[in-house]
Protein backbone atom coordinates (compact mmCIF):
# COMPACT_ATOMS: atom_id res chain seq x y z
CA UNK A 1 0.00 0.00 0.00
CA UNK A 2 1.37 3.66 -0.46
CA UNK A 3 0.44 6.92 -0.24
CA UNK A 4 0.58 9.77 -2.54
CA UNK A 5 1.87 12.67 -0.79
CA UNK A 6 1.60 16.74 -2.89
CA UNK A 7 3.63 19.52 -0.97
CA UNK A 8 1.82 21.85 0.94
CA UNK A 9 3.27 25.24 2.14
CA UNK A 10 1.78 26.84 5.47
CA UNK A 11 3.07 29.94 7.72
CA UNK A 12 3.86 29.24 10.84
CA UNK A 13 3.30 32.11 13.99
CA UNK A 14 6.49 33.85 12.97
CA UNK A 15 5.20 34.58 9.49
CA UNK A 16 7.71 32.05 7.69
CA UNK A 17 6.29 29.52 5.18
CA UNK A 18 6.43 25.85 6.02
CA UNK A 19 6.46 23.17 3.38
CA UNK A 20 4.41 19.94 4.41
CA UNK A 21 3.68 16.64 2.71
CA UNK A 22 -0.21 16.15 2.60
CA UNK A 23 -1.98 12.40 1.67
CA UNK A 24 -3.28 12.98 -1.93
CA UNK A 25 -4.74 9.58 -2.32
CA UNK A 26 -3.57 5.71 -0.68
CA UNK A 27 -3.63 3.45 -3.54
CA UNK A 28 -2.23 -0.50 -4.55
CA UNK A 29 0.54 -0.82 -6.74
CA UNK A 30 2.95 -3.60 -8.46
CA UNK A 31 6.18 -2.49 -7.50
CA UNK A 32 9.29 -3.40 -9.89
CA UNK A 33 13.10 -2.81 -9.08
CA UNK A 34 14.51 -1.67 -12.24
CA UNK A 35 18.29 -0.51 -11.44
CA UNK A 36 20.30 0.08 -8.36
CA UNK A 37 23.74 2.00 -8.31
CA UNK A 38 26.26 3.72 -5.88
CA UNK A 39 27.37 6.88 -6.09
CA UNK A 40 29.42 9.31 -4.54
CA UNK A 41 27.32 12.77 -3.46
CA UNK A 42 28.23 15.76 -0.93
CA UNK A 43 31.81 13.14 0.16
CA UNK A 44 29.46 10.35 1.10
CA UNK A 45 28.16 7.11 -0.79
CA UNK A 46 25.00 6.82 -1.83
CA UNK A 47 23.14 4.02 -3.18
CA UNK A 48 20.27 4.85 -5.93
CA UNK A 49 17.50 3.00 -6.31
CA UNK A 50 14.84 3.00 -9.46
CA UNK A 51 11.44 1.95 -9.08
CA UNK A 52 8.42 1.39 -11.87
CA UNK A 53 5.07 1.21 -9.57
CA UNK A 54 2.17 0.51 -11.98
CA UNK A 55 -1.30 2.17 -10.63
CA UNK A 56 -4.93 2.73 -11.54
CA UNK A 57 -5.19 5.93 -13.46
CA UNK A 58 -5.34 8.64 -11.16
CA UNK A 59 -6.34 12.49 -12.79
CA UNK A 60 -4.15 15.39 -11.45
CA UNK A 61 -0.81 13.00 -10.24
CA UNK A 62 2.38 14.96 -10.94
CA UNK A 63 6.15 14.54 -10.98
CA UNK A 64 5.96 17.23 -8.13
CA UNK A 65 4.30 14.49 -5.25
CA UNK A 66 6.10 11.43 -3.78
CA UNK A 67 5.10 8.23 -2.58
CA UNK A 68 5.88 6.74 0.72
CA UNK A 69 5.26 3.18 1.28
CA UNK A 70 3.33 2.69 4.41
CA UNK A 71 4.94 -0.75 5.33
CA UNK A 72 8.41 0.34 4.95
CA UNK A 73 8.55 4.20 5.65
CA UNK A 74 10.38 4.30 2.20
CA UNK A 75 9.94 7.80 0.39
CA UNK A 76 10.05 7.44 -3.36
CA UNK A 77 10.35 10.69 -5.93
CA UNK A 78 8.49 10.54 -8.82
CA UNK A 79 10.54 10.76 -12.12
CA UNK A 80 8.19 10.13 -14.82
CA UNK A 81 4.85 9.84 -15.23
CA UNK A 82 3.97 6.82 -17.73
CA UNK A 83 -0.16 6.08 -19.26
CA UNK A 84 -0.78 2.87 -19.81
CA UNK A 85 -3.72 2.61 -22.32
CA UNK A 86 -6.11 5.14 -22.61
CA UNK A 87 -6.66 5.94 -18.83
CA UNK A 88 -6.26 1.80 -17.44
CA UNK A 89 -3.55 2.69 -15.46
CA UNK A 90 -0.22 4.81 -15.03
CA UNK A 91 3.34 3.82 -14.45
CA UNK A 92 5.29 5.86 -12.30
CA UNK A 93 8.91 6.12 -12.68
CA UNK A 94 11.14 6.62 -9.49
CA UNK A 95 13.93 6.58 -7.27
CA UNK A 96 14.88 6.80 -3.57
CA UNK A 97 18.26 7.29 -2.06
CA UNK A 98 19.81 5.56 0.82
CA UNK A 99 23.16 7.19 2.25
CA UNK A 100 25.84 5.30 3.88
Amino acid sequence: MLKIEQESTTKNTYGEEVIEWVEFESVFAEKYDKVNKESFQANQLTAIVSTVFTIYFIEGLTEKMRLVDIDTDTIYQIEGIKEIGYKEGLQLITYTKDRF
